[in-house]
């Protein structure tokens, strides 16, 4: 059974209109309030058309106005074929052409053929006295002055939504900025406590290397006690009047790879301690340069960019640049400036 085709705007609920294809909602409500204008008009102008005898142009243009208002719901409502970048094109199109007319509907040039209320001003100088007063034009003025209260409190609506998208807009990157921040102070707690752990388990092996290079220490000097009161591994032989024979070369050899082997453990300890030593007062000095740079961003005032730059430089420093602890040989300590200039250059770009 084929669907019955409406020609009459005034059995048409814009309300209950339902747009096909468009992508925009504030586009959807705006056409349809445009619609819902033009069609109060008509429909008052289809009634009295109906019950007066008007001259053939007013009522040539009265058809006009009903036939391209039915067609616009029509385009509408239409589901159109092809792809999403054609249908929106040409449903765009469609809402130029809308309010294209609707403004020609209400515009007041002495040239627009299409204007509306003028249409309607001469349509009700035809209407006879008596269907004037009667109740049926009262009817209609009612129902108009009614849809008009409804299309006032649309617009209203429609302006309050606005109002409230940008507050809750303002709103959201209020709290994206607070976000942000606070993830960032969150990210410099983080690194504090990591340097933090560094520094404790640097301290803990400074420690493990201090005891075993004094531990080793004492047994080489036992062991040299204990070689000069027991003569062990002689390095001499003597003879029965006590005069000295001859040297025993291999127990020279394994007493000096013995004392050379005892003084690099000892060395060794003494500089695993030193560098750990020294990599546990650096991780602390970052440790407390993170902390501290929190405490003195909170100071700094946000519009203070140049403040806030100069601060990441030094923090940057007190970080990457090479310090003397007093444990190592400041040679081959610059290996991280590099880091420092690449700060500054963010820095300055950010500013």
């Amino acid at each position: 059974m084929a669907e019955t085709v409406i020609t009459d705007l005034r059995v048409i609920d814009i309300k209950k209109v339902k747009p096909s294809g468009f992508v925009d909602t504030h586009i959807v409500q705006k056409l349809k309030t445009e619609l819902q204008e033009m069609k109060v008009i008509v429909d008052m102008l289809l009634n009295i058309k109906d019950k007066t005898e008007l001259p053939a142009r007013i009522r040539t243009k009265i058809r006009s106005f009903n036939t391209s208002i039915v067609q616009f719901v029509r385009e509408v409502e239409e589901d159109l074929s092809g792809t999403f970048n054609d249908i929106k094109t040409q449903k765009q199109h469609l809402a130029k052409q809308i309010t294209k007319y609707y403004n020609q509907c209400f515009n007041s040039n002495q040239n627009n053929y299409l204007y509306l209320l003028e249409t309607l001003a001469i349509a009700n100088s035809f209407v006879k006295p008596e269907l004037q007063n009667s109740k049926e034009i009262e009817r209609l003025q009612k129902d108009y002055e009614a849809k008009l209260g409804e299309l006032s409190a649309t617009l209203i609506t429609i302006k309050e939504s606005k109002l409230q998208l940008n507050k809750n807009k303002q709103q959201s990157e209020t709290i994206l900025k607070e976000l942000q921040k606070k993830v960032s102070e969150q990210t410099v707690s983080d690194y504090a406590v990591v340097f933090g752990t560094q520094a404790g388990e640097h301290k803990t092996l400074a420690d493990k290397w201090l005891k075993t290079g004094i531990w080793i220490s004492a047994i080489f000097i036992a062991l040299i006690i204990i070689c000069a009161l027991t003569n062990f591994l002689p390095t001499e032989r003597i003879g029965e009047s006590g005069n000295i024979l001859g040297y025993n070369i291999s127990n020279i050899i394994t007493k000096a790879l013995i004392i050379a082997l005892i003084i690099f453990v000892i060395s060794f300890s003494f500089k695993q301690y030193s560098v750990n030593r020294h990599l546990q007062a650096l991780n602390t000095q970052r440790q407390k340069a993170l902390n501290s740079y929190k405490l003195f961003m909170a100071s700094i005032s946000k519009d203070d960019i140049n403040s806030r730059n100069a601060l990441m430089i030094q923090v940057a420093k007190a970080i990457y640049e090479p310090q003397s602890t007093g444990f190592l040989s400041e040679k081959g300590q610059q290996v991280n400036s590099g880091l420092v200039e690449i700060t500054k250059l963010i820095s300055q770009n950010g500013a």
